[in-house]
């Protein structure tokens, strides 16, 4: 893709190093606030490589694991969740369609889907030998949140990992969350992301990212413990320290739900003997739009974002040192078509000043920039700047090792 083509939010590359991870993500047009009560995101074209990326690692883990993707409708009845009674604990957060349908019953955009996914065991779910089943999804999540700060941290619509097992019994269940909790995890270690579960309370554990940025507290102490915190103690009942407390980001969570919707429900399976037992349920999530903040968060620096390979957006730019120059432009063309036969890349072809263009894909995160002017097109070199390191040139035969 061309530069000059790109949508770019308005940059500015004064303070990047006091600016919040949100303020660099818009900054480097990665999301973008479509209206100024700052509650819904757009994602330009480098933000959606971004999404596609984190959604391809997370895809790739759970279907290593067998794990089904399905895809469940964002519309709901308004009446499953008066079945469940969540409704009133959801009610002041829920998107509620006024003209959908015109019978008069109620419909709301999906906040979760618990509900949904029980309805489903019920009609799918006959035989205990068809427990457990695994299965998740990755979709848009709509929710009334007063609470929206810091991006895509919390906002009115956001992208999501929604997982559900089917389980014959607690321990079935408890089987399943092991299953799930080990794969969120390979997820946020091929991220690159430090992540820890934590007990919240009983049968829920969370996911927490260190940050300062985070609406979460987090408490540890010098002999490993780590608790949710504030519903606890002051003192590590473990070496009786005082506990140090960490802001930081809830990225997911498993929650051990039981038996609480299937009865609610009737969703049962028979068992060896025939006899009806309800289905045990766990639910699981990843929070993808925090996962994205998070990443950048952990890896910013003084000159910008910064990326992991697995969710880099821009692997490459070639950048001619004047790209009115038709020479150097051809230059630049035969090396960007090269580079995109095997990785992401984007031609610069706008003008401007060479030091504030690399600067510029320096504070986007893109690693490698390759860099055309009339010294490489004499020597027939192309010259490599990455992020904190001595430029190098090299023959442009050799172009090909580096891809």
């Amino acid at each position: 893709m061309k530069a000059s083509k790109m949508l770019w939010n308005s940059f500015n590359m004064e303070g990047l190093k006091s600016k919040k991870t949100y303020e660099l993500l818009e900054n480097a047009s990665i999301i973008y606030s479509n209206f100024n009560d700052k509650k819904i995101y757009s994602y330009f074209p480098l933000g959606q490589l971004v999404l596609n990326k984190v959604e391809s690692v997370a895809r790739n883990v759970l279907n290593d694991y067998e794990i089904q993707e399905i895809y469940l409708p964002s519309f709901q009845p308004h009446d499953i969740w008066k079945t469940s009674g969540r409704d009133k604990d959801f009610d002041n957060r829920m998107i509620f369609l006024r003209d959908y349908p015109k019978s008069g019953d109620k419909y709301v955009l999906s906040p979760t889907n618990e509900e949904v996914a029980t309805v489903m065991a019920k009609s799918l779910v006959a035989s205990h030998k068809q427990l457990p089943i695994n299965f998740y999804q990755i979709s848009d999540k709509f929710r009334n949140d007063p609470g929206t700060k810091h991006g895509i941290v919390r906002t009115n619509i956001f992208r999501m990992l929604e997982a559900y097992s089917f389980n014959l019994d607690r321990k079935c269940l408890d089987n399943s969350a092991e299953l799930f909790k080990e794969a969120f995890m390979k997820i946020f270690e091929k991220l690159e992301l430090n992540v820890k579960p934590i007990e919240k309370r009983k049968d829920y554990t969370t996911f927490i990212s260190s940050s300062d940025e985070g609406d979460t507290n987090v408490a540890s102490c010098n002999c490993g413990v780590q608790a949710y915190y504030p519903k606890m103690k002051e003192v590590c009942k473990d070496c009786n320290q005082k506990f140090t407390i960490d802001r930081g980001i809830e990225l997911g969570c498993i929650m051990k739900e039981g038996s609480r919707y299937s009865e609610k429900f009737n969703a049962n399976y028979l068992n060896e003997k025939s006899e009806k037992k309800p289905i045990n349920l766990g639910t699981y999530a990843i929070g993808i739009s925090r996962v994205i903040h998070s990443i950048a968060d952990q890896n910013k620096d003084e000159l910008g974002l910064r990326w992991p390979e697995a969710a880099t957006p821009i692997e490459f730019c070639v950048i001619p040192v004047d790209s009115t120059d038709e020479k150097q432009m051809k230059y630049s063309t035969d090396v960007y078509n090269k580079v995109k036969l095997h990785h992401s890349v984007i031609l610069e072809d706008r003008e401007g000043n060479l030091g504030r263009k690399t600067k510029f894909y320096d504070s986007l995160g893109v690693p490698k920039k390759l860099i055309v002017g009339e010294r490489e097109i004499s020597n027939k070199t192309i010259t490599i700047r990455e992020r904190n390191k001595k430029e190098e040139s090299i023959p442009i035969e050799g172009l090909e090792l580096i891809l």
